[in-house]
């Protein structure tokens, strides 16, 4: 009896915890096989299919479209082969109506069809692949795109502009070249973004993957480094635009962490945080965000959750639970590991479709949105140089930007860059100019102030310093100190020592010399090794240098913000005239080199 109890209240703690995520499950047809990938039109309309990898000639399975176009209320089951055969297809649906299939068989047989009628009937259309298809996508009734197994030029590209029924091959010098004959596309990994096509590319001798990218709907096409990857099953994109996106890899272990690429796929780093456990395979994005959503398993106690990155992979957080796994063996003959073979749609952030089982298919359709809807700002501090050029102007920049879903408002940050205030201004700065693109910066007082960043919005606020002292690492910080909305995952106000969120942010700029003497004070008009004069100056700056007979010099004229507007150099001359009828009037900086040594002098130009 006490077992029962336990059982039942285990039982309505995962149905109460399943129906508070808002994901519901859907009442499906029942089907022979397991449920393949999902196609989602929208939140109402959903395609999916089911396969059998390897027939078994004593229990052939069909090969079934499961779909329905009225948010789940019904579903419709129509058989698209009556026995498998090992039948290998791809739905790609363009609306409620419309979808193409491309499809072979083990008996050699390629093609591909058309359904007008939401599944019911598919006919075949004009153009039959001689290579086995990968790819198809079609914009409207008539414009189109397919992707073949290489000939022996390569991976074959086609397009077309009436329907199907006629193809016209990309000519082979508008693809990348690697290893053409080596390298075919994975049907699983391939995404439409507008005119954008991103497809992924393996090279079965290298075991690389490597992905295409096409801006013109498949008529000119660019590659960039590829990626090491153990096996084809391994890996899942999703792009936010025609440059962001992410890939999960390592299936079988929590090692392996994402990769992520901001350039649309030429080059792809790994994500600086850790797996939070075994990945299923399974990643989609809010359309028009960086807000990725991930499958894992929770090995301990065998529960399929996701979370949410929005930083590619640094941090995840807001997991949630949401239905016990099975794992699924069907391709371990293949390469690939047990799995459940998971999928996302989402559609918006109130909207999406999953397949969270071998035959379940569940809607997330709810007020309660998958992302948060709360900004996240995060800082960048970047310098033009990360060190301390002495008598030198360095560009400080510091971007704060808005991966969130929502807009942030009443944001104020903290950013004083170290120059002094007091003793002449003999700190390691002095102050030049400060500004920014949005809100009011007060480099001043170092209180950055903007009313409103949008969603994905960045600004930027930048200052100028000039360098007079690099004998020692010179640290700055800046932080959020007060936003309207909460962060995602950060608390404003909140720094210590060292930045430990995304919204804080500390810089190191290195000393160049640490054995370099400077005067105490550093604007001094007269230094040991020359005098400037007169002071202030109208027609002529008259430098007296007190140096060895031999010794070879250099005299540099600053204004400033740190810009060279005069140098000479020479020997064996002990005065130099500058005209100063060049310069404009204001403060300049004149510095003089000998023998490995520096010293700087201020003068004023008045005409």
């Amino acid at each position: 009896m006490k077992t029962k109890q336990t059982l039942m209240l285990c039982l309505v703690f995962f149905i109460t915890h399943l129906a508070s995520a808002q994901w519901v499950k859907q009442n499906t047809p029942k089907s022979e096989a397991p449920l393949y990938y999902l196609h989602a039109s929208d939140i109402n309309t959903l395609w999916s299919f089911t396969r059998v990898p390897v027939q078994d000639p004593a229990n052939p399975k069909k090969v079934e479209l499961i779909r329905t176009g009225d948010g789940g209320r019904t579903y419709k089951k129509t058989t698209l082969f009556p026995v498998s055969g090992d039948v290998f297809l791809h739905v790609e649906p363009m609306d409620g109506k419309n979808a193409h299939m491309i499809y072979a068989t083990n008996q050699g047989e390629f093609g591909l069809k058309r359904t007008t009628d939401s599944g019911a009937t598919w006919q075949n259309l004009g153009w039959q692949p001689t290579n086995l298809p990968d790819v198809v996508y079609f914009w409207d009734l008539n414009n189109g795109i397919v992707a073949s197994d290489p000939d022996s030029l390569g991976m074959v590209v086609m397009y077309t502009t009436d329907g199907g029924n006629t193809f016209s091959r990309v000519p082979q010098t508008n693809l990348p070249y690697i290893n053409a004959a080596e390298e075919f596309g994975l049907i699983n990994e391939f995404q439409v973004i507008g005119n954008t096509v991103f497809m992924a590319i393996y090279n079965f001798v290298t075991g690389e993957e490597r992905y295409w990218r096409s801006l013109d709907r498949g008529r000119n096409w660019t590659s960039g480094a590829g990626y090491s990857n153990n096996t084809i099953f391994t890996t899942r994109i999703a792009f936010a635009d025609n440059n962001n996106g992410m890939l999960l890899r390592g299936i079988s272990n929590t090692t392996e962490r994402p990769l992520y690429t901001t350039d649309g796929g030429n080059t792809w780093k790994e994500a600086e945080g850790n797996m939070p456990s075994y990945v299923d395979w399974s990643i989609d994005n809010v359309p028009g965000t960086d807000n990725f959503m991930a499958l894992f398993q929770d090995t301990t106690r065998r529960m399929l959750y996701s979370a949410l990155t929005n930083d590619f992979g640094k941090t995840w957080n807001s997991r949630k639970d949401l239905v016990p796994y099975i794992l699924d063996s069907s391709f371990v003959q293949f390469g690939a590991p047990p799995m459940v073979f998971s999928y996302l749609n989402i559609i918006s952030n109130s909207a999406a479709w999953g397949k969270f089982s071998l035959f379940d298919i569940y809607r997330y359709d709810s007020p309660t949105t998958i992302v948060p809807e709360k900004p996240d700002l995060e800082l960048e501090l970047k310098a033009d140089n990360d060190g301390l050029p002495l008598y030198g102007s360095v560009k400080y920049t510091l971007t704060v930007r808005n991966r969130g879903i929502s807009s942030a408002t009443g944001i104020r940050i903290n950013w004083l860059p170290p120059y002094k205030r007091t003793n002449n201004g003999a700190g390691a700065y002095a102050y030049q100019a400060s500004y920014s693109d949005k809100g009011r910066y007060d480099g001043w007082n170092g209180v950055w102030t903007l009313d409103h960043i949008e969603a994905s919005g960045t600004a930027t606020a930048t200052f100028h310093l000039f360098v007079v002292n690099n004998t020692q690492n010179v640290t700055q910080t800046a932080q959020v100190v007060a936003c309207n909305e909460s962060d995602i995952d950060s608390s404003p106000n909140n720094m210590g020592a060292s930045a430990k969120e995304d919204d804080e942010v500390s810089f190191v700029a290195r000393a160049i010399n640490s054995t370099a003497e400077m005067p105490n004070a550093a604007y001094k008009r007269q230094a040991n090794d020359f005098t400037v004069s007169p002071n202030p100056a109208k027609d002529k700056i008259n430098v007296s240098i007190n140096s060895e007979i031999d010794a070879q010099w250099t005299i540099r004229v600053m204004n400033s913000i740190g810009q060279t507007v005069f140098s000479r150099q020479g020997q064996n001359v002990r005065t130099v005239d500058i005209d100063a009828r060049r310069f404009e009037n204001g403060l300049y900086f004149v510095e003089y080199q000998s023998n490995g040594e520096r010293k700087v002098g201020e003068i004023m130009i008045e005409h």
